[in-house]
């Protein structure tokens, strides 16, 4: 299998320690890839990075927790069967990361909800410490005892540790940085039932009082400083 490639830029460079972000090489990305070393903060950052000509500076912003006390990216539907559903969300507030993706499956109105809580370490290094798996059924109402949230704390001694749990939430964070990746969901056009969609995203910036804000309108994107 050939092995993941790393760009090499100032802000992400190639070598940094696996667990923290990369941006991947896209036309060295085929299916055959071996994705041992691929970690949700890649896909995060290559998704981002993706969406530069959109949203300038938005990795740097994202990343790093300096520049920037909350940053919310989320993709919703604009055409096809729900437009106005929200079917991406990646959030961080302060050094806490959230990754929710919705995916169709079953009946059209049914959707599969997967999250991951990261944490982001002074060494940049991101460590999932939550994940939940579970259906929304019509996109309101959850359906009770499908899926059990999963839950990790980490530095607390009063707290049970639990290898399962443990190893449940990055089992959720890998499937979430393979899909992400091999989807190519910053893409215009997911397909596979979803319809084309439009980002949303705000932030709470730390180095500048009037922080540019871009907000999501019905007939596309509006930018505002």
């Amino acid at each position: 299998m050939a092995p993941l490639i790393f760009e090499d830029t100032k802000l992400l460079p190639w070598n940094a320690p696996i667990g923290n972000p990369h941006i991947i090489e896209m036309h060295t990305y085929p299916v055959i890839t071996d994705t041992t070393d691929l970690r949700l903060c890649d896909s995060v950052a290559t998704l981002m990075h993706k969406l530069d000509s959109e949203f300038p500076g938005l990795v740097k912003y994202f990343l790093d927790t300096t520049l920037a006390n909350k940053i919310d990216l989320a993709r919703f539907e604009s055409a096809g069967v729900d437009p106005g559903v929200k079917v991406l969300h990646i959030a961080r507030n302060n050094s806490k990361v959230l990754v929710v993706l919705y995916v169709r499956q079953g009946e059209i109105n049914e959707l599969h909800e997967v999250a991951c809580i990261s944490n982001i370490g002074n060494d940049s290094r991101w460590v999932a410490t939550w994940a939940i798996d579970r259906i929304i059924p019509e996109h309101l109402a959850i359906k009770e005892n499908m899926y059990v949230p999963v839950e990790v704390r980490r530095g607390n001694p009063d707290a049970v540790t639990n290898d399962e749990v443990f190893e449940r939430a990055h089992e959720i964070a890998n499937w979430l940085a393979r899909t992400i990746l091999m989807n190519e969901l910053w893409m215009e056009d997911w397909g596979q039932g979803y319809g084309k969609g439009e980002w949303a995203l705000k932030m709470e910036r730390n180095d500048d009082d009037e922080a540019p804000t871009i907000t999501r309108r019905d007939s596309g994107l509006e930018k505002t400083s």
